[in-house]
């Protein structure tokens, strides 16, 4: 058994949010019979969901976007604190493609590649750890790095009783009070890198992710989202 709404977002027809308020109006039906009450179905369940012009909502054919995360904006759809959003940066038009996922994330501070989908399944195919994808960023700290601070990045590290890395982590190129690193990893966690460059007391100044298993970021020459029908 499943959550309504969970089921509804698993099967890419639209976010939880999303889902919750067609319930609430009434638009989805489960086995047949409207319901009004975000309770537990069974996986194999027959769904369907209308819009309030009553039209069904259909899964849209799957996509997946590589885009360069501007510094300054967060990964959610909405944001408490009122901060640029992600989706802000998609138009209007893409609204036919569903609803939008991000692969893992990037914080606010960061940029980069970021891999964007409207598929679930594929979502959760590219996050799986089984699946093994090598993140890799490049990331300038303020600081010295030392071969005792490599090792340590190289090396798990608690952190407040969080186990971190390790991290594959070597030095690209040092300048006066900088260094820029090359940073790997195959699975993280929440701010992962910053907490242990900061343990080995490193001030992160920029951090770019380059690339995503087999999806590597190039130089952006043409606004990437041009039509909604780009492949």
């Amino acid at each position: 058994m499943i959550r309504l709404s969970k089921w509804m977002s698993l099967k890419s027809l639209c976010s939880r949010r999303e889902a919750e308020e067609f319930i609430q109006l009434g638009l989805v039906r489960v086995g047949g019979r409207r319901v009004f009450e975000n309770m537990l179905v069974p996986y194999e369940a027959s769904l369907k969901a209308f819009t309030p012009a009553g039209i069904q909502v259909k899964k849209p054919i799957t996509k997946l976007w590589m885009i360069n995360k501007p510094r300054g904006y967060i990964c959610t759809h909405r944001d408490p604190q009122r901060r640029n959003t992600l989706y802000e940066l998609f138009p209007p038009s893409f609204s036919v493609f569903g609803h939008l996922m991000t692969v893992g994330r990037l914080d606010f501070n960061s940029e980069g590649l970021l891999l964007v989908t409207n598929d679930n399944s594929l979502k959760a195919l590219l996050e799986n750890p089984s699946a093994s994808l090598t993140r890799v960023y490049r990331v300038k700290v303020h600081g010295r790095v030392t071969p005792e601070k490599l090792q340590k990045m190289n090396s798990p590290i608690s952190i407040k009783g969080v186990t971190y890395g390790p991290l594959n982590v070597n030095i690209d190129r040092e300048l006066s009070t900088n260094v820029w690193l090359n940073v790997s990893m195959r699975t993280g966690k929440n701010r992962e890198i910053r907490r242990v460059m900061e343990k080995c007391d490193l001030q992160v100044n920029k951090l770019i992710r380059v690339s995503y298993g087999p999806y590597k970021i190039g130089p952006v020459t043409v606004s990437l989202f041009s039509s909604p029908t780009e492949k």
